[in-house]
């Protein structure tokens, strides 16, 4: 049985609704497929005509008793397609309360996003991708976004992201907060505010800014880091605190390879932004809100990150581990622990 479902197996409603996102299509006159994802997607036959027809009731949106047909609602409830009760049609209105509807065990997407309105995301730079992490990031439910980038908008990070040419020259913070209030006007935007960020970014180049990462661990915020290369950017691993591996553990993994990384990094470090290549940033935002999201949820991925190489659409995923030497993490591995790229 789908595990998404397992709370409603043995729910003894009598009216029973299609869950609220999934795709019935019919495969055949009495066969009906029950969803779309490989995760979930079910056939279900052969089917009588008064089956048929109750499956057509709940597909338009019905209420239906299923006693008379128990084989049917047995197939239904293994699939995880039906749920008790009824929804209520305006709490599944956008795209995410219908997408995470199919995915929660109760189909209440509308918690789901709901949920995320207290949720504070801290983003250290906003330029393309800064700003395209806090609108869509917005735009998925979470309340607040908050930076302390003064810095000022320069014309390459317009387009992609939401700064427009009129921006340029304008405090990015003050951009970004106008932008959220015409686009976003539920989201609230700080350049500093008391509370501890939820989660926060980092977003650089080069190498995570080891001063912030301390900092963060220290106060105990999961974070993660987007780093641009030359013509690639990586995203992640995410950090929960006390939990590793740590972003002390992969700059160790680098500098284990590399026994000149720390003199690289620092010159590296110290280099003025360049600014972000637009596919790059894109791509680099859409990952970040996900793993972002994937934290304000409590379904953080942690270990892993994801590198996007300019002209390569496929992403490489690398796995790291605690460094057996970190003095952070409090969970150390045995002799020989190495990143791994899969």
């Amino acid at each position: 049985m789908d595990n998404r479902y397992l709370a409603f197996f043995n729910c003894q409603a009598v009216g029973m609704y299609l869950r609220v996102g999934t795709e019935m299509t019919w495969r055949s006159v009495d066969e009906v497929q029950i969803g779309t994802d490989p995760r979930w997607a079910t056939r279900i036959g052969p089917l009588s005509a008064p089956e048929r027809a109750a499956l057509e009731r709940l597909r338009s949106g019905d209420n239906v008793d299923l006693r008379r047909h128990r084989s049917l609602e047995s197939a239904l409830r293994q699939a995880g397609a039906i749920l008790p009760g009824r929804p209520s049609g305006p709490e599944f209105d956008s795209p995410s309360r219908r997408a995470w509807s199919v995915m929660r065990a109760d189909g209440r997407g509308d918690h789901q996003v709901n949920s995320r309105s207290s949720a504070i995301l801290e983003i250290s730079r906003l330029g393309r991708t800064g700003l395209a992490i806090a609108l869509t990031a917005a735009t998925a439910g979470i309340g607040w976004v908050t930076s302390a980038d003064t810095s000022a908008v320069r014309e390459c990070d317009t387009g992609l992201g939401g700064f427009r040419l009129r921006d340029v020259g304008r405090s990015r913070t003050s951009a970004t907060a106008q932008a959220l209030t015409n686009s976003r006007p539920g989201t609230r935007f700080a350049g500093a505010i008391p509370d501890q960020p939820t989660v926060s970014v980092f977003v650089g180049d080069h190498l995570a800014d080891p001063a912030w990462y301390r900092f963060t661990a220290a106060a105990g915020t999961p974070h993660f880091p987007v780093v641009f290369g030359e013509a690639s950017v990586e995203v992640g691993p995410v950090v929960m605190p006390g939990v590793g591996p740590c972003l002390h553990c992969v700059d160790s993994y680098r500098l284990d390879a590399d026994p000149a990384w720390a003199w690289v990094g620092t010159q590296l470090g110290s280099r003025p932004d360049p600014g972000e290549e637009p596919s790059l940033a894109a791509g680099a935002a859409s990952l970040a809100v996900a793993f972002a999201l994937g934290v304000v949820d409590g379904r953080a991925r942690t270990g892993v990150s994801v590198l996007l190489q300019l002209g390569e659409p496929v992403p490489l995923i690398h796995t790291w581990t605690t460094h057996p030497d970190c003095p952070v993490c409090p969970d150390g591995l045995d002799p020989g622990s190495v990143a791994q790229e899969d």
